[in-house]
């Protein structure tokens, strides 16, 4: 029985022997993966917050470039509009170029003594 006794002792130490390193080897593969883990979530996190910033970028330098064109529509249109005015004056003498005012000669003024 002796023997039976010290072999088992001997197969007991021989499964401390190889269980501690593998239950060791498995808390590490745990805290490895955890580690992992909050990495990659971190990671997914910066990426998002990058996103949110360039599209708040984007979208500022949109609302910039459509006052930039508001802007220059007013101007144009006030150019325009200036233009138009000085054209005017062209278009009246034109006009009464083509359709002289009608004026009474003075020698027949005596058709307008009514």
């Amino acid at each position: 029985m002796r023997g039976t006794e010290g072999l088992r002792q001997w197969q007991e130490e021989q499964e401390r022997k190889v269980g501690a390193p593998s239950v060791m080897a498995s808390k590490q593969l745990k805290r490895f993966d955890k580690v992992k883990g909050l990495r990659i979530q971190e990671e997914s996190q910066d990426l998002e917050e990058v996103m949110e910033k360039r599209t708040r970028e984007a979208l500022g330098q949109q609302e910039k470039l459509k006052a930039e064109h508001h802007h220059r529509a007013k101007v144009l249109n006030l150019k325009l509009q200036e233009a138009e005015q000085q054209q005017q004056p062209g278009k009246q003498a034109e006009q009464e170029q083509l359709h002289p005012p009608f004026q009474v000669n003075p020698a027949h003024h005596w058709l307008l003594d009514v």
